[in-house]
């Protein structure tokens, strides 16, 4: 009977899936580490709607946030792992996610169960900073600065959500232009079109095509609302098409010029930051280069990575394996190229994490101060594109001339 699903890694630095028929995820972990694999992830079997059926009891991650920089600042104090889980769940209030959470993480640590397996048999890790922060407590119990690795984890925890924001900050603004434009739009589609279209014809004349247009998308709107809400939710129960659609979008992501330079620089900060992590635990390189790849969100540079970790596995140099791979800010082959010929590559993934972190402001900056503007032309150019259209239609209708 199958319990468990795990995911490990062989001494050679391949992932490797497979299932269990063990009673509990530490026998599993024990077992797989017996056959000379290092675990990444031990959950149990379930069904594949099981995220969606049990995603309200997902931590949030300014929740997470909160447990784990207080469990990082209880270890470093020098409180055992239970001792300071009593002490975290005495603060939480019994009535809210976190207090369950931390009873749970509390009875599989009083039952021999190591951290890193608890968090993963848990299922209540937000889906974004599961992995990265599982792969930290992973390397900090190995290495034995397990209090350390989670003060690290809610640093790159705390930069990804003020990261977010800073994104939702930059798009708020076009984002409410655009829908300004989409309800005009409709509007004038739905009401000003279709009266305008009987005028025209009243006086036998052609209904301008921008009129036509308008009246076309208006009737249509409803139904590729619908449709977009169907692929949307067909997408959430149907993982193989969710992460072929994922896939397709990651790449027209990477392949639009401005848009790509954010994720370079939003995902490639994370990854260094992580690696730089778990290198510093002793983590041999090949196997922190499969861990680190958790800390990128787009699909296709996750998968890239991973390619390059295999060539790095081969021999190859980490900065030159990764020069190759388009749109690779400079700043990491540079700067990891004298990491590994100084014996410093550690202190130099930091490095890069923080200056493409500062780059990522930088351009967001830009585009909050850009966008809008574009916005407002477009959205303008529009209307007045619009009034021209039916001005001059009103004009020809009467035998005037401009």
């Amino acid at each position: 009977m199958t319990r468990f699903t795990y995911e490990a890694i062989t001494s050679a630095g391949v992932v490797v899936t497979g299932k269990s028929s063990e009673p509990n995820s530490q026998q599993v972990v024990d077992s797989l580490r017996a056959r000379g694999l290092q675990p990444l992830k031990v959950r149990r079997a379930g069904n594949r709607f099981s995220f969606e059926l049990n995603r309200q009891n997902k931590l949030k991650d300014n929740e997470l946030l909160v447990i784990v920089n207080g469990l990082a600042r209880l270890l470093l104090s020098g409180i055992a792992l239970e001792k300071a889980l009593e002490v975290l769940i005495s603060h939480q209030n019994p009535k809210k996610r976190p207090y369950r959470f931390v009873q749970l993480l509390l009875t599989y640590v009083r039952d021999g169960t190591s951290l890193s397996t608890s968090l993963e048999s848990s299922e209540m890790l937000p889906r974004g900073a599961a992995k990265p922060l599982l792969a930290l407590v992973l390397a900090g119990e190995q290495s034995g600065v397990l209090g350390n690795n989670l003060l690290q984890a809610s640093d790159m925890m705390r930069t990804r959500l003020e990261t977010r924001k800073n994104i939702q900050s930059a798009l708020a603004y076009p984002l409410i232009i655009m829908f300004v434009a989409l309800f005009t739009v409709i509007f004038m589609g739905s009401v000003i079109a279709p009266a305008f279209q009987t005028m025209f014809e009243d006086f036998g004349k052609e209904t301008p095509a921008i009129l036509v247009g308008l009246k076309g998308f208006a009737e249509s709107a409803p139904q590729i609302l619908l449709t977009v809400a169907f692929v949307g939710l067909f997408m959430r129960l149907n993982s193989k098409l969710g992460k072929t659609l994922q896939t397709w979008f990651g790449e027209l992501v990477l392949s639009l010029p401005y848009v790509s330079t954010l994720v370079f620089q939003r995902d490639i900060a994370n990854f260094s930051f992580l690696l730089g992590n778990l290198l510093k635990g002793d983590v041999e390189l090949v196997s922190a280069l499969k861990l680190s790849v958790s800390g990128i969100e787009n699909r296709v540079l996750a998968e890239k990575i991973q390619m390059s970790a295999l060539a790095v596995a081969d021999g190859q140099s980490l900065a030159t394996v990764f020069a190759k791979i388009k749109g690779m800010p400079i700043i990491f082959s540079q700067l990891s190229q004298i990491g590994e010929a100084n014996g410093t590559l550690a202190e130099m993934l930091h490095q890069i994490s923080e200056n493409l972190r500062s780059e990522l402001q930088e351009t967001l900056q830009k585009i909050t101060t850009l966008l809008p503007v574009v916005m407002i032309v477009l959205l303008g150019s529009m209307i007045a594109s619009l009034v021209a259209s039916i001005f001059g239609a009103i004009l020809d209708v009467n035998d005037l001339a401009f």
